[in-house]
């Protein structure tokens, strides 16, 4: 099962440790990823390998200000945004 996350430029998750940015958002259904390692550019058409078993497409509500990430990976994959990665780690 996917899961979708709406993200604007600036703002990532995580897969485990990786940190995956929203680089820019060209239109509805087009966007680009980046890495530590590489950038992605993302269609609706098809679907990329952004991290070893990470693959990521665009879903059909984006708009030009904000990607619809469509993210499918193994269950023992943890993948968190970036907000609640921050907030996870700073403890109450």
């Amino acid at each position: 099962m996917a899961l979708i996350l709406s993200l604007r430029v600036g703002e990532a998750f995580y897969c485990n440790d990786n940190r995956v940015e929203v680089a820019d958002v060209k239109g509805p259904g087009h966007f680009v990823l980046t890495t530590k390692d590489a950038g992605f550019e993302i269609f609706d058409n098809r679907s990329e390998e952004v991290l070893p078993d990470v693959r990521v497409s665009s879903g059909n509500k984006g708009t030009r200000e904000q990607a619809s990430i469509v993210i499918e990976a193994p269950r023992d994959i943890t993948i968190l945004r970036d907000k609640v990665r921050k907030a996870d780690h700073e403890g109450p």
